[in-house]
């Protein structure tokens, strides 16, 4: 997929998330969905998908990210695994 289709799957995903989130939706979070989906391509300037590509450590980081914001759950939490799960999403996608 290119870049853009990635930034727009995440921006999906985080629309359709945003009923469970009522409290916390926000455009800054759409902004995260949709930055986190394009960061992996990045790297299209030095060696892609071999930089930026870790669909195992976004997804591992996410989860970490995950249960920080279980124990103390705010906004900007939230927004660093909307960006991290983007990310995920993106490069597992690749490796489909």
């Amino acid at each position: 997929m290119m870049a853009l289709t990635h930034g727009l799957a995440s921006l999906a995903l985080a629309a359709l998330a945003s009923p469970a989130l009522s409290g916390y939706a926000s455009p800054p979070l759409l902004v995260a969905a949709f930055l986190g989906g394009v960061v992996p391509d990045l790297d299209v300037v030095a060696e892609h998908r071999k930089s930026l590509h870790f669909p195992v450590g976004y997804t591992l980081l996410a989860g970490a990210i995950g249960a920080w914001f279980a124990l103390a759950p705010s906004e900007g939490v939230l927004l660093a695994i909307t960006a991290v799960g983007a990310a995920a999403l993106h490069a597992w996608s690749d490796v489909l």
